[in-house]
């Protein structure tokens, strides 16, 4: 858990009017995945699909954290991430994600953000929506789905797009054109994506060395993995498995100026 103690329902804070607007939009919403978590990770609004997916009643849900739900390790790298969001204020947009819950398990876009105002605490926003990728029927969609289950299993290897597209039977264009426009990003991208966040659950869940996660994770060196790493998470490899323990990010200590969600419109 990020942070001390558990809130109470009537132990939440008035919310910024930025995040206030967003909740009132979202918490209704029965297609988007969307909570609000303050600086200890704790819950302050989760959405009608976050509540029905994970089968708890929402006055339950708030004030929790990932750790009273999650798998040890999953719940220590969502905290991770959210101390490196704490450090760095960098909004990572877009990332695939495979949700599991009572429905099963599908693919979402998470965009994950933290707002800050001044008078206000400061806190974490994830938005997730759905990837819809049409029927098995329809060939693009399907050779879509085939792509990424392919990208996403660790044991294949260095994989290139070329690999992606031999497995979804398309060209490399037709792969790029129809990823671009499903999950907002090319091949490539989806690659260096997933790679740095096999890296980053190494990083939290092991005590491999930096040398052995970047072979594990197919970068070519130790130099290149601490860069790419850098540019997905806004930390270094060794940065980023430090917050695992860094209780001076909760008080908001040393912490970079942060952008509003205004100027990210």
């Amino acid at each position: 858990m990020l942070g001390p103690g558990r809130l109470t329902w009537h132990d939440v804070p008035v919310l910024a009017p930025a995040v206030q607007l967003l909740v009132d939009l979202l918490e209704p919403s029965p297609n988007v995945y969307f909570c609000a978590k303050d600086t200890g990770g704790r819950y302050l609004a989760v959405s009608e699909m976050f509540v029905r997916r994970m089968g708890y009643r929402r006055r339950d849900l708030i004030g929790m954290s990932v750790d009273d739900f999650c798998p040890p390790d999953l719940a220590r790298l969502y905290s991770a991430e959210d101390r490196a969001l704490l450090l760095t204020a960098r909004t990572r947009r877009n990332r695939l994600e495979r949700v599991s819950s009572l429905e099963g398990r599908d693919w979402f876009l998470t965009t994950r953000h933290l707002h800050s105002e001044k008078g206000f605490d400061d806190v974490i926003i994830a938005i997730s929506t759905p990837v819809d990728l049409g029927e098995r029927s329809d060939r693009l969609g399907e050779g879509l789905r085939r792509a990424i289950e392919l990208a996403e299993q660790p044991d294949r290897g260095a994989l290139r797009v070329t690999d992606l597209a031999a497995e979804a039977e398309l060209t490399t264009d037709q792969l790029d054109r129809v990823m671009q426009r499903v999950l907002g990003a090319s091949p490539k991208q989806l690659l260096m994506s997933i790679r740095a966040d096999r890296a980053a659950s190494l990083l939290i869940g092991t005590d491999d060395s930096l040398a052995s996660i970047a072979r594990s994770c197919h970068y070519y060196d130790q130099s290149q993995f601490t860069r790419l790493f850098k540019d997905a998470y806004g930390l270094t490899p060794n940065q980023f498995r430090a917050t695992a323990g860094d209780p001076m990010v909760l008080a908001g200590e040393d912490k970079p100026s942060t952008p509003t969600l205004h100027d990210h419109a």
